[in-house]
């Protein structure tokens, strides 16, 4: 299937109302960024309360969202590790679709540079392919149908994304001088956030700004009042509407990943700048339930700076609800 991203959207609205999506899909061709816009349109759609009266996903739920920004717990990226796509990475990611889903009633897992997989791995993901699970998804993108394994083909629906016309993000980024550690983490924040770091990006002022959140996240997974302390001597500079918003985005960014170590998945090679959450593993032992209403709290705050509250007050209000204050 070959059509513009606008038409697969249709498509995704035609499917879901009629409960016809596949269990598998390749997303073929060089347009990467066009894959991800898909991708997220059609978790969108399968997680949004308002599908039904819609017709599509409405954009503007706390689903919608939280997939836009890439917070969701129910959707997972596996990248290759290193060159290879590896049998146990295969595993675990299997193991993962097997547990029940913590935000919706279904799970999507995203296989990047699925050509990669080496055979042992291609064999495993074959076995969950011919007998998948209810409500369970796999998405796996790669620049041509024939570099998966034959019998992998006949199991997934194609659908083909010719080459973009502009640069993929992270090249974006690069080109204009942007860190490739600070890169990695800009390309996971909301798409539109891109150009507003290429126009005013300065490397000791990103650092800043990421240290700041870093020592804010960590006060809070401790529960601790210092929170309220670092949204002032930190963060202040940091909170303008725009800013605010950002930094919720990266907030949400780290209860992502500290979910999916939580779960005993993996962080990929390209995300060594979220390493640190081991140490915040080891120290506070924070539970899932706690993870999701920080999550909540961070969703809540964006809404209201979003509403023009005050960046510092939204971050304040923060500190105050999930802090211990005894």
């Amino acid at each position: 299937m070959l059509a513009s991203v606008d038409q697969y959207k249709e498509h995704i609205n035609e499917l879901i109302a009629q409960n016809q999506i596949a269990h598998a899909y390749a997303f073929t061709g060089e347009a990467f960024d066009d894959k991800v816009l898909v991708t997220t349109y059609l978790v969108q759609g399968l997680a949004c309360p308002h599908f039904e009266e819609e017709g599509r996903p409405c954009q503007a739920c706390r689903f919608c969202q939280k997939i836009a920004d890439q917070q969701f717990t129910d959707l997972f990226t596996l990248d290759p590790d290193g060159r290879t796509t590896r049998v146990d990475q295969i595993r675990e990611l299997k193991d993962w679709l097997s547990k029940s889903p913590l935000e919706s009633n279904f799970k999507v897992a995203v296989i990047r540079q699925a050509e990669t997989m080496n055979p042992a791995a291609a064999n495993a993901l074959l076995k969950f392919l011919e007998e998948p699970f209810a409500n369970v998804y796999i998405i796996l993108y790669t620049q041509a149908l024939d570099s998966l394994l034959p019998t992998i083909q006949s199991r997934v629906q194609n659908w083909h994304f010719a080459k973009a016309a502009k640069s993929s993000r992270m090249e974006r980024l690069l080109e204009a001088g942007v860190t490739k550690p600070h890169a990695n983490i800009i390309v996971q924040l909301a798409t539109d956030a891109l150009e507003r770091w290429v126009e005013g990006y300065q490397v000791e002022s990103f650092d800043r700004w990421i240290k700041g959140l870093n020592y804010f996240y960590q006060a809070l997974m401790a529960r601790q009042p210092q929170a309220f302390v670092v949204v002032q001597s930190h963060l202040r500079d940091y909170l303008s509407n725009q800013q605010a918003q950002d930094g919720l985005d990266y907030l949400m960014l780290l209860n992502h990943y500290l979910l999916k170590k939580q779960q005993g998945l993996a962080i990929n090679q390209d995300q060594e700048s979220f390493k640190w959450l081991d140490e915040v593993i080891q120290k506070v032992q924070p539970n899932i339930k706690y993870i999701l209403e920080l999550n909540q709290g961070f969703l809540t705050a964006k809404q209201q700076v979003m509403a023009n509250v005050s960046g510092q007050l939204a971050f304040e209000g923060i500190a105050v609800s999930h802090c211990d204050w005894r």
